[in-house]
């Protein structure tokens, strides 16, 4: 089983620079990396309803879906997993978030072969080799 870990990627790198309205309350990137702390002390549950105040905020910011695709996927709730990562996708589709989506169902099928389901398995292999960008179909 992955815990994510070095298999799994935050964009941070690719954080865009929004202001937000100063509050007593914590705002949504506090939020974000509050969640994504947690989940790498492998407190996933609690990083959970961290990654959703964030989202209440803001349901608009690509890696926050990411994030809560990734934790998702450490509580092995694939499918909610796999919403959140076309969430990401559909508001920015950075090459990350498509390998993260990626590997998730490649873990799911796994998961699915072992509980001798292949033909659950077969459906996530489909999903994922659908799920491929046509324009980077033949590029290494």
């Amino acid at each position: 089983m992955n815990c994510g870990g070095s298999y799994s990627y935050s964009c941070d790198d690719e954080e865009d620079d929004d202001s937000y309205a100063p509050s007593d309350e914590p705002m949504p990137i506090e939020l974000s990396n509050e969640a994504w702390n947690l989940y790498l002390d492998f407190k996933e549950e609690l990083a959970l309803i961290k990654i959703n105040e964030a989202l209440e905020h803001n349901d608009k910011d690509y890696n926050n879906w990411n994030r809560k695709a990734i934790i998702l996927e450490a509580l092995n709730r694939y499918a909610e997993s796999e919403e959140c990562y076309d969430k990401s996708l559909e508001l920015s589709p950075h090459k990350v978030i498509y390998e993260n989506k990626a590997r998730m169902l490649y873990d799911w099928a796994s998961q699915l072969l072992e509980e001798d389901k292949p033909d659950g398995a077969k459906q996530v292999i489909r999903r994922a080799i659908g799920s491929i960008p046509r324009d980077s179909v033949g590029k290494s």
